[in-house]
């Protein structure tokens, strides 16, 4: 079964990258619970409307593949300069 992850329209389209990723309790099967935003979110400006399974997350974002079996609550901001992630939770 393919796990999916929820994403804002402005990374699915490429227009930015990924800056906070956030895991929340799974609401289906095929849910993983992760939410992939960019630096949009941070001022309220997007919402997730697409999905990627999981497969696409890691090639899109490698750097994350540390983090995706980590467990609910945990919550990841991308460093300055895009090289790793910060661990809030």
């Amino acid at each position: 079964m393919k796990r999916l992850a929820d994403v804002c329209p402005h990374v699915d389209n490429g227009e930015r990258t990924i800056v906070w990723a956030l895991r929340d309790e799974p609401v289906g099967e095929t849910d993983s619970g992760w939410r992939l935003l960019c630096a949009a979110a941070e001022v309220g400006g997007t919402g997730t409307e697409a999905s990627w399974t999981i497969a696409r997350l890691l090639r899109e974002e490698p750097s994350l593949s540390p983090y995706v079996e980590r467990p609910v609550g945990t919550m990841l901001q991308k460093e300055s300069g895009g090289t790793g992630w910060r661990r809030w939770r």
